[in-house]
């Protein structure tokens, strides 16, 4: 039996009931992040042109592109939402894939979910969760120079077709066939040069989310795909999937703090606990210099002149923390891109990458920061970001996390009703919940 053959008997097989309780509950803290993020994005001027696009191309239905009121079938929402919710750069993350499952899985599963009234909430976790377990896996197994050569839009797809091909009821064969589509349908970005103008693409979630979806309902009329590619030990290491079912790879989902990318996380944790501790005034200080590994290393634009780019700006990031002590979505707007003060400090950062950080990455986003003002040197050492599953946030932060986010979209009150409902989504009968909230 090859690989394919066994993921596919693997999801057409597995239930609700199968999954231990933690699984579940990562599950639905997954769910309530990605909701945040994607309604936090739709209102952003790049979410909002995703909005119109899909309610322009696509054409009608049942689900709601969010933040909108605007409904189209489930493959233009999976792409309207799936770009919102990468927009802020503060969707969750997987070290073994190095990317984003919840950017493109929830998208998916939320339209197709909405599309059909007799998913209910049990239904709709099972596909997320097997959509995460696989597509983290998929990403995983690839060789090294191909797994850091494509973005979460590449190996995402699979991800978008698992959980729509699940909610759709494929059987084995149709599965296969999701899955091989995929294959040959699949975004491939190319590999970054640099990181100093990023633009409103992103990782190209919403076309993996959109083929994703569309490879699944292809699947359902009897399209065909290409040979399994899943299958060749030159594109992937099928050990990976040995302990499929018995080990969650969901468990070790990691959670954002800061709009922006989480390879500079570390760097602006440690930032923060040096202007917690010490009497830093950004006004004093001559230089910082940070030690990191070498993808953090190249994000080094001083100046960056949009929200995209400033996600990928240590020098912004790390000089709006130490005038701010904090990094929220306020703070990426065009007063603070062109404040002087904050452009002044950011001119003042300096990245290098240390080769011993790099020899751990991606396993450990190490980082030293060293700040130096008139009168003093301050320095720290900083293994893991908060939020990583090796310091993960409480189920508190979290919640304040999307309060936080969802304040520009409607009421506290609307949020925290939105929380309960998400956190008990296994009660709920059929996704009609969604639409009477928002």
């Amino acid at each position: 039996m090859g690989l394919t053959d066994r993921i596919a008997s693997y999801i057409v097989e597995t239930r609700y009931s199968d999954f231990p309780q933690e699984v579940i509950q990562k599950a639905k803290e997954c769910f309530m992040d990605s909701l945040g993020a994607t309604l936090a994005g739709s209102q952003l001027l790049s979410g909002k042109l995703a909005a119109l696009f899909a309610k322009d191309v696509f054409g009608p239905g049942k689900a709601r592109v969010l933040g909108t009121d605007y409904r189209v079938n489930p493959v233009g929402a999976s792409w309207a939402n799936a770009t919102s919710n990468s927009l802020l750069d503060i969707d969750d993350s997987h070290r073994d894939a190095i990317g984003h499952p919840g950017a493109v899985v929830f998208p998916s599963a939320i339209a197709f979910a909405q599309s059909d009234i007799t998913i209910n909430g049990k239904r709709f976790l099972e596909a997320v969760v097997l959509a995460y377990e696989i597509s983290i896996r998929i990403a995983a197994s690839r060789f090294k120079e191909k797994r850091f050569s494509f973005s979460t839009g590449s190996w995402g797809a699979y991800g978008a077709a698992i959980a729509a091909g699940k909610l759709l009821g494929l059987d084995k064969e149709q599965m296969i066939q999701a899955i091989r589509i995929t294959n040959a349908h699949h975004p491939l970005p190319p590999n970054r040069k640099s990181y100093l103008n990023f633009g409103m693409v992103k990782e190209t979630t919403g076309w993996a989310s959109l083929t994703g979806s569309s490879a699944a309902l292809l699947a359902k009329l009897g399209f065909t795909g290409m040979e399994p590619l899943l299958d060749d030990p030159e594109y992937h290491d099928d050990s990976v999937f040995d302990n499929l079912g018995k080990e969650y790879k969901i468990n070790k989902i990691g959670f954002k703090l800061y709009p922006s990318c989480r390879w500079g996380h570390t760097t602006l944790d440690a930032v923060l606990a040096l202007r917690n501790h010490y009497p830093i005034e950004p006004d004093q200080v001559k230089e910082v210099k940070i030690r990191t590994f070498h993808k953090a290393s190249q994000m080094t634009n001083p100046s960056p002149e949009s929200i995209e780019d400033a996600q990928y700006s240590l020098p912004f990031l790390v000089s709006v923390m130490l005038h701010h002590g904090e990094l929220h979505p306020s703070h990426f707007n065009p007063e603070n891109l062109k404040d002087k003060k904050i452009l002044n400090l950011a001119s003042k950062v300096s990245l290098e990458c240390d080769p011993g950080f790099e020899k751990v990455f991606p396993h450990q986003y190490l980082s030293h920061v060293e700040i130096m003002t008139s009168e003093n040197h301050y320095e720290m050492f900083m293994e893991e970001p908060k939020g990583a599953y090796q310091n993960p946030l409480a189920l508190e932060d979290l919640k304040k996390k999307f309060l936080t986010l969802t304040r520009t979209n409607f009421r506290n009150e609307v949020a925290s009703q939105l929380i309960d409902v998400v956190l008990h989504i296994e009660r709920e009968g059929s996704f009609d919940w969604l639409d009477s909230i928002l």
